[in-house]
């Protein structure tokens, strides 16, 4: 079974044999049981030339304000 992080509208047509339902993410899941404190991902990517230069993490339930400077925009 394979794992998603969301958006769940993008699960719609997976589930079977009923595709026409929409599948809880792993975000949905921990945001529900309290885990995170938002329903959200962030994702944070560094380019790099160097192995092993570890350059990319990604955030559930918020942002890490460490990673950018200004302002965000949210999809």
């Amino acid at each position: 079974m394979s794992r998603r992080i969301g958006p769940n509208v993008l699960t719609l047509g997976i589930l079977q044999p009923d595709n026409n339902m929409i599948a809880q993410t792993v975000t949905d899941n921990l945001f529900s049981q309290g885990k995170i404190q938002k329903n959200m991902v962030a994702v944070s990517f560094k380019p790099t030339n160097s192995f092993p230069t570890v350059n990319g993490e990604l955030t559930f339930g918020g942002v890490d304000r460490t990673k950018y400077i200004g302002e965000l925009d949210y999809l």
